[in-house]
């Protein structure tokens, strides 16, 4: 039995339901670790958090707190954490603000694939997001998620039994990214390079070309 648009649908639906989940459960992890900084109980920290909706704000927050209570130490980890969160909260955005989309693609014998996707409700150059894309996103989540605890687990050992400096951590690069599409002029075939004409560049011809030029003027005499 053919697989329906409706069913098509249904499994976007469920990786967006995963990636909203797996997006506030990172969230919920900075609320722990303001809790740990301010040395506040879970519902004050999320009263906090939750005032500062921009995420670059509340990044900026984190950092300024956290050099606080570390005496700057922790501000290069911190910075790395913020830049995986910022480009984070681009994809979550997207997630969020775009409208349902179909992207049509041709198959063998003009066979038409029909592939649903979120797409900008406005033309911005961006790639529609595919059930396929959301893996990654969910990904980083956990990734950044398990990053949070390790500085909320620094914080809470105290400032006595922290080194003068922290090495800082290796942070990966996001896997989950906006693309833009491929221009028209992007996907047409690239020329092969030309051959270098020797005789342009003031070079002394060869033999072969000596006669290629000999003959060339001879055909073309009247």
């Amino acid at each position: 039995m053919p697989v329906t648009i409706r069913e098509v649908r249904q499994q976007l639906r469920e990786q967006i339901g995963e990636a909203i989940e797996a997006y506030a459960t990172v969230e919920a992890k900075q609320a722990f670790l303001l809790m740990s900084i301010l040395h506040i109980d879970y519902q004050k920290a999320c009263i906090i958090f939750s005032a500062v909706q921009n995420v670059r704000a509340r990044g900026e927050m984190m950092q300024d707190l956290l050099d606080q209570v570390s005496d700057g130490r922790l501000k290069r980890y911190w910075s790395l954490c913020n830049a995986f969160l910022l480009k984070l909260a681009q994809f979550r955005n997207a997630m969020a603000h775009w409208q349902p989309y179909s992207n049509l693609y041709e198959g063998p014998g003009d066979k038409l694939h029909y592939e649903p996707a979120l797409g900008p409700p406005a033309q911005n150059g961006l790639k529609p997001l595919e059930a396929s894309d959301f893996p990654a996103f969910i990904e980083d989540c956990g990734y950044i998620g398990e990053e949070i605890q390790k500085l909320d687990a620094i914080i809470k050992t105290g400032l006595r039994s922290w080194p003068e400096k922290f090495p800082p951590p290796v942070i990966r690069q996001n896997r989950a990214v906006l693309r833009r599409l491929r221009s028209a002029k992007e996907l047409q075939p690239q020329r092969p390079p030309s051959k270098p004409n020797l005789l342009q560049k003031g070079q002394k011809p060869s033999a072969k070309q000596r006669r290629q030029r000999a003959l060339s003027k001879a055909r073309n005499r009247p």
